[in-house]
């Protein structure tokens, strides 16, 4: 123990913390502008998100050092700039996430270094949750221009959905109608092996299919005179 801070806690922290920021898989939307495009307030936290977490990632190393310094009483070789004097938490944060002058270093014991350690991946932990939660307001202002432009395509998309759902509507109402007659005929149809899909009307008033097409009358994206009699209650 050494300042209230374990070696044990240092090392351990090190592996358990995520040093990545969270990454998106590349998609094939040549028309669609990009977050960063639309927002220079977005792009901007997004290099600062970034730079939090390559310092976060060079604090975990400059601990594990530590750490094997301070076990072998070796001086480390420390190549990062993270041993700040004593500073209130919220200059620290802001320091780090541009809102107000860097801290001067000064020179310090290595077991103050270790406290300095700790209380530093602290910071960088607040800071990239303020950026994160910054980053979340830039990216919903940015997706509103981005949902104005691809708009008129989901719309679209939407009608022909519907259209074609409407179809297989008419088609499987037209098939339970069809073995219905046959069981009226008291005919065993069932060895033709049927296959039933609810779509609404009296089987299923309230299945996901007919409410799927409602709301689409209701949005406009198709007619209620193309849905089947059956499902217009």
């Amino acid at each position: 123990m050494t300042n209230g801070v374990t070696i044990a806690a240092i090392s351990n922290r090190g592996t358990k913390m995520n040093t990545q920021p969270r990454s998106f898989a590349a998609v094939n939307l040549p028309d669609v502008p990009r977050l960063e495009d639309v927002s220079e307030v977005y792009a901007g936290l997004s290099v600062k998100l970034h730079d939090l977490y390559r310092k976060l990632r060079a604090v975990q190393d400059e601990s594990a050092e530590l750490v094997q310094a301070y076990r072998s009483r070796a001086r480390p070789r420390f190549t990062s700039d993270f041993r700040a004097p004593d500073v209130a938490p919220n200059d620290r944060i802001a320091a780090l996430l541009g809102d107000a002058p860097a801290v001067a270093d000064e020179p310090m014991s290595l077991e103050r270094q270790m406290a300095q350690l700790e209380q530093r991946e602290a910071d960088i932990q607040s800071a990239i949750q303020v950026v994160s939660a910054r980053m979340t307001d830039a990216r919903m202002e940015a997706s509103t221009k981005i949902c104005d432009t691809v708009m008129p395509h989901l719309n679209g998309l939407l009608t022909e959905l519907a259209g074609k759902m409407a179809e297989v509507a008419h088609l499987a109402i037209k098939y339970r109608s069809y073995g219905d007659a046959l069981n009226m005929a008291n005919i065993a149809w069932s060895q033709t092996d049927p296959i039933y899909l609810n779509v609404g009307g009296a089987n299923d008033p309230a299945g996901p299919f007919a409410l799927w097409l409602k709301a689409a009358v209701q949005r406009g994206y198709i007619a209620a005179e193309s849905l089947p009699k059956e499902m217009r209650r």
